[in-house]
C-alpha cells in the first residue's frame, strides 16, 4: 500500500509500546518504534505522519523530543501519552 501512513511510537515501557504498535498495525498503519527520545530523534523525518510519544522517559522526555524536532523544522504532529498514574 503506497499511501500507507507511518507512525513513530516512542515509549520506554516495552509492554505499552507493543500494545500501541499492535493497535496501530491492526488499524492499517505502518509503525516505527523507539524505546527513548534519543533513539526516536534519529528516526524522525518528513515521512513520519504522526509521533505517539511518552511524556516521561529518560534521557529525553516527550517535551524535549518535541522541542528538538521543532528546532529541526519538522512539523510532525505529536500525541503525548503516559501510563504514569502519579501525574
Amino acid at each position: 500500500m503506497s499511501d500507507q501512513k507511518t507512525i513513530l511510537v516512542v515509549e520506554d515501557n516495552d509492554f505499552v509500546r507493543t500494545q500501541i504498535v499492535t493497535f496501530l498495525k491492526g488499524a492499517g498503519y505502518a509503525t516505527i518504534e523507539a524505546s527513548d527520545g534519543d533513539k526516536a530523534f534519529d528516526l524522525v523525518n518528513e515521512t513520519i505522519a504522526l509521533a505517539v510519544v511518552d511524556v516521561r522517559m529518560e534521557p529525553m522526555d516527550g517535551f524535549e523530543f518535541i522541542s528538538l524536532i521543532r528546532a529541526q523544522g519538522l512539523k510532525t504532529p505529536v500525541v503525548l501519552v503516559t501510563g504514569d498514574q502519579d501525574g
